[in-house]
């Protein structure tokens, strides 16, 4: 008689699944959501599995923290959106300052109106000023205008 030691057959592995055992005779665990870590849905009546993380506590200091670098990165955010804005307006004043007065009169807006729809519109599709997908179409279209 030889002893299989390294693996096992497949039928020896489907009888051990059927039997609960796993292929070297120990019984498997079993995978479910115990009662415990399950509450009942209001609308179904089904049991559905709670979130596995916990609610942050943070203390007064940490609140403090926290509430200070959102509005650092607020101002971030909003001083490189006008840094965006200001240098879109002067390139558009660069680019109209040879052009006749009547031409200028025909623009449907201004360097200002055009140079803030411009960041806004960056601002909406990148999901916010300081993402590297937004400065690098800003750059895009600030050269391409230069």
């Amino acid at each position: 008689m030889s002893v299989n030691i390294g693996k096992s057959s497949p039928a020896s592995q489907a009888a051990a699944n059927a039997t609960g055992q796993s292929p070297s005779g120990r019984k498997s665990e079993s995978k479910h959501v115990s009662s415990r870590n399950s509450s009942k849905d209001d609308k179904s009546g089904e049991a559905t599995p709670k979130s596995s993380h916990r609610e942050r506590h943070l203390t007064p200091k940490q609140e403090k923290k926290e509430r200070e670098k959102s509005k650092e990165r607020e101002m971030n955010e909003n001083l490189h959106r006008e840094n965006m804005r200001k240098g879109l307006r002067e390139v558009f004043k660069l680019r109209i300052k040879d052009w006749s007065e009547e031409d200028i009169m025909n623009l449907a807006l201004s360097p200002e109106e055009a140079a803030e729809r411009i960041e806004e519109e960056l601002y909406k599709c990148y999901h916010g000023a300081n993402t590297p997908k937004c400065k690098t179409k800003y750059r895009s279209i600030f050269f391409n205008i230069k």
